[in-house]
């Protein structure tokens, strides 16, 4: 066998630069993928069945999804129970969600149309802990009122026994 010559190195160097590896989500959009994807069936023991359908997470991410609700024979104390159970199955395209933003953002650049233009801007939710927060003050303040009341209350009924 031949030694390898420096220029067939360069030349395997070239090929390997040249070949880049295509990203399967390229161009993917949610409607395209509902349009394409199809329900994925899976099969396990005791006849157990579960479709999976198509869908576009409320993050964004696009994935298949299927849950189930079913009775399990399971042996307590020596008898056979009967128990229910409920089960998910969640498959979601890494990066998805990226992905369809980037194609979002150079459909605007082609068409030169905001999709943002018709929503109007939410409101901000307050955080848990905010809502806590001032709750927990109105409840201390109405709990404060409370007790000074019942203090004026009080000193009314001393002076009335006077």
């Amino acid at each position: 066998m031949a030694p390898k010559r420096k220029s067939d190195e360069g030349e395997a160097k070239e090929s390997k630069e040249k070949v880049k590896k295509q990203d399967p989500l390229e161009g993917l959009t949610p409607a395209k993928f509902t349009e394409g994807a199809k329900a994925l069936s899976f099969s396990g023991p005791d006849n157990l069945k579960i479709k999976a359908e198509p869908l576009q997470y409320k993050t964004g991410t696009l994935g298949w999804s299927a849950s189930i609700k079913m009775s399990v024979k399971i042996k307590v104390d020596g008898k056979e129970r009967e128990v229910p159970v409920t089960g998910n199955l969640n498959l979601s395209i890494p990066k998805s969600k990226m992905k369809f933003a980037e194609a979002a953002d150079d459909e605007e650049k082609e068409t030169g149309e905001s999709g943002d233009e018709e929503e109007e801007p939410k409101p901000k939710k307050k955080k848990q802990s905010e809502k806590s927060g001032n709750q927990e003050k109105e409840q201390k303040k109405s709990e404060k009122s409370e007790g000074q009341e019942k203090e004026k209350k009080k000193k009314s009924d001393k002076e009335k026994k006077k």
